[in-house]
């Protein structure tokens, strides 16, 4: 599965996103703070979630935590 996580650089959202990434799953992390996790299947995005213009375009996700 492909999973978005909003403030995936520290805290709960990073400890959910290393969760997932241990599952096997794809891990795409906004976060307005550098990304803190190193894996192949980790894709971080420096965004601030309050601004949708500054969203890259990414594929379809099948879980958003937010």
């Amino acid at each position: 599965m492909r999973v978005l996580i909003t403030g995936s650089s520290r805290g709960i959202g990073k400890a959910i996103a290393e969760k997932f990434l241990r599952e096997g799953h794809t891990v795409i992390g906004f976060d307005i703070c550098p990304g803190m996790i190193d894996n192949d299947k980790f894709y971080h995005y420096n965004v601030d979630i309050r601004d949708k213009e500054s969203f890259p375009e990414i594929e379809e996700v099948d879980i958003l935590i937010i």
